[in-house]
Protein backbone atom coordinates (compact mmCIF):
# COMPACT_ATOMS: atom_id res chain seq x y z
CA UNK A 1 0.00 0.00 0.00
CA UNK A 2 2.00 3.26 -1.09
CA UNK A 3 -0.42 5.56 -0.50
CA UNK A 4 -1.02 7.39 2.86
CA UNK A 5 -4.57 7.95 2.17
CA UNK A 6 -6.34 5.38 3.52
CA UNK A 7 -9.95 6.26 2.06
CA UNK A 8 -8.68 6.39 -1.26
CA UNK A 9 -7.72 2.80 -1.02
CA UNK A 10 -10.51 1.76 0.64
CA UNK A 11 -12.84 3.41 -1.88
CA UNK A 12 -10.45 1.97 -4.77
CA UNK A 13 -11.91 -1.38 -3.30
CA UNK A 14 -8.33 -3.40 -4.42
CA UNK A 15 -8.92 -6.81 -2.49
CA UNK A 16 -4.14 -6.76 -2.16
CA UNK A 17 -4.88 -3.41 -0.08
CA UNK A 18 -8.10 -3.80 1.66
CA UNK A 19 -7.31 -5.52 4.74
CA UNK A 20 -4.34 -3.61 5.54
CA UNK A 21 -6.40 -0.50 5.14
CA UNK A 22 -8.94 -1.66 7.38
CA UNK A 23 -6.49 -2.61 9.69
CA UNK A 24 -4.76 0.91 9.93
CA UNK A 25 -7.87 2.76 9.91
CA UNK A 26 -9.00 0.85 12.82
CA UNK A 27 -12.02 -0.32 11.16
CA UNK A 28 -13.79 -2.34 13.71
CA UNK A 29 -13.52 0.61 16.50
CA UNK A 30 -14.56 3.38 13.79
CA UNK A 31 -17.64 1.79 13.16
CA UNK A 32 -18.41 0.67 17.16
CA UNK A 33 -17.92 4.11 17.66
CA UNK A 34 -20.26 4.78 14.48
CA UNK A 35 -22.97 2.94 16.07
CA UNK A 36 -22.08 4.09 19.40
CA UNK A 37 -22.78 8.11 18.47
CA UNK A 38 -25.67 7.37 16.47
CA UNK A 39 -29.36 8.26 17.80
CA UNK A 40 -31.37 5.40 19.02
CA UNK A 41 -33.80 3.98 16.72
CA UNK A 42 -36.44 2.98 19.34
CA UNK A 43 -36.24 4.14 23.25
CA UNK A 44 -37.91 3.56 26.28
CA UNK A 45 -39.40 -0.08 24.76
CA UNK A 46 -40.35 -2.00 27.79
CA UNK A 47 -40.10 -6.13 27.75
CA UNK A 48 -42.88 -8.26 28.43
CA UNK A 49 -41.83 -11.05 30.56
CA UNK A 50 -38.70 -10.46 29.26
CA UNK A 51 -39.09 -10.05 25.88
CA UNK A 52 -39.22 -6.25 24.11
CA UNK A 53 -40.86 -6.21 20.96
CA UNK A 54 -39.55 -3.29 17.86
CA UNK A 55 -42.32 -1.55 15.90
CA UNK A 56 -40.80 -1.88 12.77
CA UNK A 57 -38.30 -5.42 11.85
CA UNK A 58 -34.61 -4.57 11.73
CA UNK A 59 -33.24 -5.36 8.07
CA UNK A 60 -31.08 -9.00 8.41
CA UNK A 61 -27.79 -8.08 10.54
CA UNK A 62 -29.45 -4.53 11.03
CA UNK A 63 -29.73 -4.86 14.62
CA UNK A 64 -26.54 -3.01 15.78
CA UNK A 65 -27.12 -2.03 19.39
CA UNK A 66 -28.78 -2.54 22.54
CA UNK A 67 -28.86 -0.76 25.40
CA UNK A 68 -30.75 -1.81 28.66
CA UNK A 69 -31.53 0.18 31.78
CA UNK A 70 -31.97 -3.14 34.42
CA UNK A 71 -32.14 -4.30 38.34
CA UNK A 72 -28.62 -5.75 37.38
CA UNK A 73 -26.82 -5.38 34.27
CA UNK A 74 -27.93 -1.72 32.40
CA UNK A 75 -26.00 -0.93 29.33
CA UNK A 76 -24.85 -2.04 26.02
CA UNK A 77 -25.42 -5.57 25.46
CA UNK A 78 -24.29 -8.23 24.08
CA UNK A 79 -26.32 -8.85 21.22
CA UNK A 80 -27.14 -12.77 20.13
CA UNK A 81 -29.36 -13.69 17.19
CA UNK A 82 -31.42 -16.97 16.92
CA UNK A 83 -34.60 -18.41 18.14
CA UNK A 84 -35.94 -17.19 21.27
CA UNK A 85 -38.79 -19.95 22.15
CA UNK A 86 -39.48 -23.59 21.06
CA UNK A 87 -36.41 -26.23 20.49
CA UNK A 88 -32.86 -24.90 19.74
CA UNK A 89 -34.07 -21.30 21.59
CA UNK A 90 -31.00 -19.80 23.12
CA UNK A 91 -31.62 -18.58 26.47
CA UNK A 92 -28.99 -15.09 27.07
CA UNK A 93 -27.01 -15.08 30.20
CA UNK A 94 -26.64 -11.77 31.88
CA UNK A 95 -25.67 -8.92 29.90
CA UNK A 96 -26.75 -10.64 26.98
CA UNK A 97 -29.96 -10.58 25.02
CA UNK A 98 -30.96 -12.43 21.70
CA UNK A 99 -32.69 -11.35 18.65
CA UNK A 100 -34.93 -13.39 16.84
CA UNK A 101 -34.49 -11.85 13.55
CA UNK A 102 -37.61 -10.27 13.32
CA UNK A 103 -39.16 -7.98 15.82
CA UNK A 104 -37.86 -9.32 19.51
CA UNK A 105 -35.67 -9.27 21.66
CA UNK A 106 -35.36 -11.56 24.59
CA UNK A 107 -33.01 -10.08 27.66
CA UNK A 108 -31.70 -12.11 30.23
CA UNK A 109 -33.99 -12.81 33.34
CA UNK A 110 -31.90 -12.44 35.82
CA UNK A 111 -30.81 -8.73 34.54
CA UNK A 112 -34.59 -7.82 35.26
CA UNK A 113 -34.30 -5.23 32.18
CA UNK A 114 -37.08 -2.25 32.84
CA UNK A 115 -36.46 -0.80 29.54
CA UNK A 116 -34.53 -0.62 26.59
CA UNK A 117 -33.33 1.52 23.62
CA UNK A 118 -32.42 -0.17 20.16
CA UNK A 119 -30.81 1.11 17.07
CA UNK A 120 -31.16 -0.80 14.04
CA UNK A 121 -31.50 -0.03 10.59
CA UNK A 122 -34.98 -0.99 8.24
CA UNK A 123 -35.51 -1.30 4.50
CA UNK A 124 -36.27 2.30 4.18
CA UNK A 125 -32.67 3.34 5.37
CA UNK A 126 -30.80 1.80 2.58
CA UNK A 127 -29.33 3.45 -0.27
CA UNK A 128 -27.92 1.75 -3.38
CA UNK A 129 -24.51 3.38 -5.14
CA UNK A 130 -25.44 0.79 -7.61
CA UNK A 131 -25.43 3.15 -11.52
CA UNK A 132 -28.89 2.01 -12.36
CA UNK A 133 -30.28 3.16 -9.17
CA UNK A 134 -28.86 6.58 -10.07
CA UNK A 135 -31.20 9.52 -11.44
CA UNK A 136 -30.46 10.25 -14.54
CA UNK A 137 -27.66 12.70 -15.25
CA UNK A 138 -25.79 11.45 -11.95
CA UNK A 139 -22.27 9.10 -12.32
CA UNK A 140 -20.73 7.28 -9.89
CA UNK A 141 -17.44 9.06 -10.60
Amino acid sequence: MSTSNLQAVLDAGNANNLADAAAKLGLGTLLGYLVEKATATETGVVPAANVATLTNAPVANGLFQVNATAATTTGIKKLRQGPISGSGALVPASGECVWDGSKSVLFAAVDVVTAASFTYAVATDLASKLLSDLPSGQSTL
